[in-house]
């Protein structure tokens, strides 16, 4: 029951993550202007950190980080600001 209620929002709740990832980026991306950098982690290890129970979650978990970080590296690239990625601190 649960996994048809999925698939019949899958497209609307994919549009909300993306256009909220958007906004997101967006945001950060106007904040740096005034140092015209972002600094950014690594995501590679956060898979290690994840503290949910569950192998969806952490899936679930990963997925919307790296896709926010994508959109905060397009709308950084897009105002001509510089770009660095620093590892997680363990």
């Amino acid at each position: 029951m649960v996994r048809k209620a999925i698939e019949k929002h899958r497209e609307r709740i994919e549009n909300i993550s993306w256009d909220y990832s958007h906004k997101i980026g967006d945001l950060i991306a106007g904040l740096a202007l005034r140092h015209r950098s972002i600094v950014l982690e690594d995501l590679e290890k956060l898979k290690d950190n994840a503290k949910r129970g569950r192998r969806f979650n952490k899936r679930l978990t990963l997925w919307f980080y790296r896709r926010v970080q994508f959109c905060v590296e397009y709308e950084a690239r897009e105002r001509g600001l510089l770009v660095a990625r620093v590892n997680v601190a363990s």
